[in-house]
């Protein structure tokens, strides 16, 4: 009896501590990570505004080889969309809300059961090519359990915006 209360008192002490720690969390999570690619803007933004060549790219569609894509009537430019399944990485969207041939591409992410967040890559150019950071935001807003998973978004999605990028870069400067 006295293990089965210490049992209880264990867990309830831990969840008050995680519910409570997501008070001192931030709401709001960032990761972003840069490349230079020896391309103009244009070459680069030609496979980040097309939705189709994120497939010569992504790290996403690697990480799940069985992975379903469903494209919209557009596939290029804003409002160019696509929404996949995927065993691994779970059902999702993503939509261009904004591209600039010279300043990068604007987009919106989803996730079934969690909340949308948004993603840019911006190019700038530079005298040795293009300079390509991926950023991608998103917050937890009143969620406090939800908040813990801010720490752990930049070693998730890090690696993985590596990955893109320098894919993105073989890509963008193949011949």
């Amino acid at each position: 009896m006295k293990a089965l209360k210490t049992l209880v008192l264990l867990v309830v002490g831990l969840g008050a501590v995680a519910w409570l720690g997501g008070w001192l969390l931030p709401g709001r999570w960032e990761v972003s990570r840069t490349v230079l690619v020896a391309a103009p803007p244009a070459a680069v933004h030609a496979r980040i505004a097309d939705l189709r060549a994120w497939e010569s790219w992504s790290p996403f569609e690697a990480q799940d080889p069985q992975m379903v894509f469903e494209y919209g009537e557009i596939t290029a430019g804003v409002d160019a969309r696509r929404n996949w399944t995927s065993a691994v990485l779970g059902d999702g969207w993503m939509q261009i809300t904004a591209a600039d041939p010279a300043r990068g591409v604007w987009y919106d992410m989803g996730f079934r059961g969690h909340r949308p967040f948004k993603g840019v890559l911006l190019l700038e150019a530079a005298p040795e090519g293009t300079r390509v950071t991926w950023t991608a935001a998103g917050d937890a807003d009143d969620r406090r359990l939800f908040r813990w998973t801010g720490p752990l978004m930049d070693r998730v999605l890090g690696p993985a915006f590596e990955q893109g990028l320098a894919a993105l870069k073989a890509v963008a400067e193949a011949p």
